[in-house]
């Protein structure tokens, strides 16, 4: 198993700012009350988490699948938060 895959994880009150995290794969995790503020998330990809109320504002590189992950009140800035929108296969012009 890889190091940076973490699987059926419960992260609480985690505050990452300014770290720089590269293809770090989370799946069936939660993160309660966690920030990922000022991140370097290179590659990082999150599926069938619970990332509700989690800081993203001003991350850059994450990978967030939508359909599958609970995102309810998270936090995002613009430009990044647009890539949010290739899980969902489509295009914009």
């Amino acid at each position: 198993m890889q190091e940076n895959y973490w699987e059926e994880q419960v992260i609480k009150d985690k505050k990452y700012q300014d770290v720089t995290m590269e293809q770090y794969i989370f799946t069936d995790c939660t993160f309660e009350n966690c920030s990922f503020e000022d991140c370097r998330l290179e590659a990082t990809q999150f599926f069938r988490c619970d990332i509700r109320k989690a800081d993203f504002r001003e991350a850059k590189g994450y990978v967030i699948d939508i359909p599958s992950n609970k995102l309810k009140q998270a936090k995002f800035s613009f430009p990044e938060v647009t890539s949010l929108l290739t899980s969902l296969e489509i295009k914009i012009d």
